[in-house]
């Protein structure tokens, strides 16, 4: 079993509520509104997965969508979709590996403010090559791949994503992560989302949870680790985006996003209990001032049923 609960907390703020169950190769996971299922199956030199995913009504985070720095119900949709996903994955020794991985999800939205702006209901399909490189203190990978949509007429956007993570594990420790996305000929259903101080985005502290949703971008997170025991980490770090709209966009001629954010974090564990918070100020994101956001998430790492 595996559990955990929290949110960010800011100017819209939403929870988390996440439960899981594993046995042998199958997993099942209820992740806030989202019901994914998924069978693994390993190899010596490599893996196959396979899962189906049923997203209730927050997909995408359409519920909330921003505009120049302000909240924007007139865009808000609820979005749900349903479908299977996979992924292929090859060892190659020493770290390497390559991947096939995509989806076939059908979208379906319903308008919360101005019905003018609904959003077609649509299949979304996505088909990735991956290349990648893991060491207990090093993740990179590139992903080359295309999204296909069909709205009013056929889309097809081809997409390539860097990423970079090192995270030494001194006790007083520099962190580097980097992200570089281009795309084409996307809309705001297959844009990358970015901002706030979770874990399933880019992050940008301070900002609100997806408060973009983008095309291109440049974005890297710096941090100063330190880790006073085993069971303490704690870290400053500055956040920075450089990124550009969609090409369709339901927001009226959007701006470029160009913001930089200041955050600190700390994680505490214990056996298999875990609690992380975190703090994050945008200066200068908003026409009044600052951006400020905060991020708590506490729970249990996977650990064996009843113990």
């Amino acid at each position: 079993m595996a559990a955990a609960a929290g949110g960010q907390f800011e100017a819209r703020s939403h929870g988390v509520l996440d439960l899981g169950w594993r046995r042998g190769p199958a997993t099942v996971q209820l992740l806030t509104d989202t019901l994914d299922g998924r069978l693994e199956h390993r190899w010596a030199h490599g893996r196959a997965e396979a899962g189906l995913r049923v997203a209730a009504f927050a997909a995408g985070l359409w519920i909330t969508p921003w505009t120049d720095g302000v909240p924007d119900p007139a865009r808000a949709q609820i979005a749900t979709y349903v479908g299977p996903d996979g992924r292929l994955e090859r060892w190659l020794g020493g770290g390497a590996y390559v991947a096939a991985t995509g989806w076939a999800h059908y979208h379906w939205f319903h308008p919360l403010g101005d019905a003018t702006l609904a959003v077609a209901d649509r299949p979304w399909l996505r088909g990735d090559g991956v290349v990648g490189w893991w060491r207990p203190e090093v993740e990179a990978s590139l992903t080359a791949g295309v999204d296909a949509t069909v709205p009013d007429e056929a889309r097809v956007s081809p997409h390539l994503l860097a990423h970079l993570d090192w995270h030494p594990a001194w006790r007083i420790a520099p962190a580097v992560a980097g992200w570089a996305v281009w795309a084409d000929h996307t809309d705001d259903v297959v844009a990358t989302r970015v901002g706030g101080l979770t874990p399933y985005h880019v992050p940008l502290a301070g900002a609100a949870w997806a408060e973009w949703w983008v095309e291109d971008l440049v974005g890297g997170e710096g941090a100063a680790v330190v880790r006073p025991s085993e069971a303490v980490e704690a870290r400053l770090l500055v956040d920075a985006v450089a990124a550009t709209p969609p090409e369709r966009t339901a927001i009226p001629d959007p701006a470029p996003v160009r913001a930089v954010g200041i955050g600190a974090r700390t994680r505490w564990t214990r056996d298999r209990w875990f609690v992380e918070a975190a703090v994050g100020v945008a200066p200068g994101l908003r026409p009044s001032g600052p951006a400020a956001a905060a991020w708590l998430l506490a729970g249990s790492a996977w650990r064996p049923l009843g113990r």
